[in-house]
């Protein structure tokens, strides 16, 4: 094993479209106004990457919108900073109800996530059984602010197992590890 380390991590849209949960977590579930206009969804969310696509969910039969709408980013870490800095915010300056932003669940799931969900800020890596809790938070601080870093050890010997946790304070923080940490002896889980 290298002293890289590695790692890796692991939400759908419209049903029958496999792409949309790939990268896992770039897809955001908005609440908006009823009259907020795909326009101004990507006006406001562009400026945090990439936009691949948003649908803005209308009723069936009198085609009007049902105040909710989904953004897909092309990365993790894109749809998650939309996230932390728009959650909340008031899309116009005639707005006078925020905007509720979470990462959209893979399809199979059914709902939203929470912005705090562990999940988004907690990665498992795969590092050198010789690396301590400060070499981990070391190599991986490079991604953002770090709350806790842990070895996996085993219960009988102490021993290193060669993998941890790093938990970040942001979700954009853990999407940019996962997608810049070394893969190249495709040690990740």
């Amino acid at each position: 094993m290298d002293e890289a380390g590695s790692c890796a991590s692991g939400g759908g849209f419209r049903p029958g479209v496999d792409s949309l949960d790939e990268p896992p977590n770039s897809r955001i579930f908005l609440v908006i106004s009823k009259y907020t206009p795909e326009s101004v969804l990507r006006e406001r969310f562009s400026p945090f990457g990439e936009i691949q696509d948003i649908w803005v969910v209308r009723d069936k039969h009198t085609k009007e919108s049902k105040g909710i709408a989904f953004v897909k980013f092309a990365r993790s870490s894109q749809a998650c900073r939309a996230m932390e800095e728009m959650h909340g915010r008031c899309l116009g300056p005639n707005d006078t109800k925020p905007i509720k932003v979470f990462i959209a669940q893979s399809r199979s799931s059914g709902s939203h996530r929470d912005v705090e969900d562990e999940e988004l800020t907690r990665i498992f890596v795969m590092i050198p059984k010789s690396y301590t809790e400060e070499d981990l938070r070391e190599k991986f601080k490079v991604y953002g602010d770090i709350e806790y870093c842990s070895i996996i050890k085993n219960k009988v010997t102490g021993e290193s197992k060669g993998l941890g946790y790093v938990r970040y304070l942001k979700p954009s923080q853990a999407a940019q590890a996962i997608e810049n940490c070394d893969r190249s002896k495709d040690e990740f889980i």
